[in-house]
């Protein structure tokens, strides 16, 4: 595009025609300084796109400290469960017993932390 107003420029340039009233070479510095414009505008649209803003930062975060959250759940889960299984297959082992809870504990903790963090995004 910018060849094709360089040539009728080059083209005109000493012979300045007038097309029913209208002089070319106006119309292509209109165009020119149009395109010119553009550029400038959607450069610096750009370069502001991109950088990140605080309020997407923080959203960032809480999705990754959820998906921290989420995974460490998921393993507490599996514990859960494991040792659910060997209390029941030994049911007078108190420090097996002693596990249990506390892992049955932090697994309600951290899903509260979850369903919290769900709730008010934060």
């Amino acid at each position: 595009m910018i060849i094709f107003f360089v040539h009728l420029r080059y083209h005109y340039k000493h012979n300045e025609q007038n097309i029913k009233g209208v002089n070319i070479m106006k119309i292509l510095k209109i165009l020119g300084s149009i395109g010119i414009i553009l550029t400038f505008v959607f450069g610096v649209w750009i370069v502001d796109e991109r950088y990140v803003t605080a309020k997407e930062l923080s959203q960032e975060k809480v999705k990754i400290y959820l998906k921290m959250d989420v995974s460490d759940y998921r393993a507490l889960t599996s514990q859960y469960y494991d040792y659910k299984k060997l209390v029941r297959e030994n049911p007078d082992d108190k420090d097996l017993k002693e596990s249990f809870n506390k892992i049955e504990k932090e697994r309600d903790t951290l899903k509260q932390k979850i369903d919290s963090c769900l709730e008010n995004g934060k």
